[in-house]
């Protein structure tokens, strides 16, 4: 593990980051009106250039928090740690040749399990390998361990197609004989539900639906009166909820099923051609009542539909825009709470922003859910990018959040990649004033 000079602690104003030396997680949890923040570099055992270019978090029993970063040129996956001392630790192993000369470093995605997978302690998916078209399934294990690879999955073995897994999620879709997570991931000219998916070699089964090329994709328990959860697909010019348990299922489990997928509601675009390209789902408060962020990227615009339903949103969205900015506007979203109030927060990265003049060192927003007559209206709460940006940085390449179980309590910790550094926030959205200002 290596971390950079200014690898430490930090308070956030809301324009800018600053990092210090010299102080513990545990220090800056007891103090409220400081946000603790690290910048960190490349983990043991991952080599590539681009980094992260890709971060998911993982679910543990162990206090802290788990996530994974994928890395390209070479591309590499680790597997990082933080423990509620605020310890870092983190392992990472150069994926396998098969990947190496077929991994694009904007097209490349990991999605991990939140719940058990056979085979796996924490199951971390690998895809976006373009033409190479294959899945790479890892056992993330713990951050001093590093990932290792269980399975790889050939687009050969569930009906061929280029671009296995450009988008992926795990959800639970009531499709398996288990409780547990399936995975979902697009194809050319479909998306496959891999059904009871182990880290071993056991059989696939699999259902595959036919449907338009996907460009974005979510998950989440849109329609509570359906068993699982519901999808939320970007196809062209608009987004469609669909259950993923309303799929055609042949009872002999791996024959390929060729279905149209049949959405339950459809969102139109504003004539938008990129309208779905990047799609994120929350919860708007402590009710969890679903919401879906969908970008338009090419209008610089987010539209956040709250309050979902059975028959899809209940009103018209939220349009929050933004102007001048750079193609790679809305690359990366992810809700969380960020503040322990009980409501998410939605961040929304551009690597292609110019903060301070500086070329593509990158930016991410901070909108902030409020519900002052009934209805959640998202403001903008902060600006995210390093206090020193340097010409591509490229922060906010990528975004996740993780839960920190132990003395963080419910506060969700944010994940920004940029080039060669991953960013943590442990405070993001801290009240009050640093008294060292």
């Amino acid at each position: 593990m290596t971390a950079r000079a200014r690898h430490g602690c930090g308070a956030l104003a809301l324009a800018a980051l600053t990092l210090q030396m010299g102080c513990s997680l545990g220090r800056f949890d007891d103090q409220r009106d400081r946000a603790w923040a690290d910048a960190t570099d490349h983990p043991d055992g991952v080599d590539g250039r681009e980094y992260p270019i890709a971060v998911a978090s993982l679910s543990s029993v162990r206090p802290g928090a788990h996530f994974v970063t994928l890395a390209a040129d070479p591309p590499g996956l680790a597997t990082v740690s933080y423990g509620i001392s605020g310890s870092y630790e983190a392992s990472g192993v150069n994926l396998p040749e098969i990947a190496a000369d077929a991994l694009a470093s904007t097209r490349a995605t990991v999605a991990a399990a939140n719940t058990n997978v056979a085979g796996a302690d924490s199951a971390v998916a690998v895809g976006g390998l373009g033409d190479r078209s294959a899945l790479l399934i890892y056992d993330a294990r713990s951050g001093s361990e590093g990932p290792v690879l269980r399975r790889v999955i050939e687009a050969s073995e569930c009906g061929g197609g280029r671009d296995l897994g450009r988008h992926m999620v795990w959800t639970r879709t009531a499709l398996g004989v288990t409780d547990e997570a399936e995975l979902v991931v697009s194809v050319e000219g479909g998306l496959i539900i891999f059904v009871d998916l182990a880290a071993d070699s056991t059989p696939l089964s699999y259902v595959r639906c036919a449907i338009a090329d996907i460009k974005g994709m979510a998950a989440a328990d849109f329609d509570p009166t359906s068993l699982g959860d519901e999808l939320a697909l970007g196809l062209d010019g608009q987004v469609v909820l669909t259950h993923a348990t309303t799929v055609a299922f042949h009872s002999d489990r791996g024959a390929r099923c060729f279905t149209e997928a049949s959405p339950f509601a459809s969102i139109p675009s504003e004539g938008e051609a990129d309208f779905g390209a990047m799609l994120a789902a929350g919860n708007s408060n402590e009710l969890a009542i679903p919401e879906l962020a969908i970008a338009a990227p090419s209008a610089g615009k987010v539209y956040v539909f709250s309050d979902m339903s059975t028959s899809g949103p209940s009103g018209p969205p939220q349009a929050l825009a933004r102007e001048n900015v750079s193609p790679s506007f809305a690359t990366s979203m992810a809700f969380g709470d960020l503040n322990g109030d009980g409501f998410d927060e939605l961040i929304v990265g551009d690597p292609g922003d110019s903060p301070s003049g500086a070329v593509r060192a990158g930016s991410a927003w901070v909108y902030a859910a409020e519900q002052p007559q009934g209805r959640v209206t998202y403001q903008e709460l902060a600006h995210l990018y390093d206090r020193d940006p340097e010409a591509d940085q490229r922060f906010g390449t990528a975004l996740a959040v993780t839960q920190h179980s132990g003395t963080l309590g419910k506060t969700d910790v944010l994940l920004v990649g940029a080039a060669h550094e991953l960013f943590t926030y442990f405070r993001a959205l801290a009240a009050g004033v640093d008294p060292r200002e």
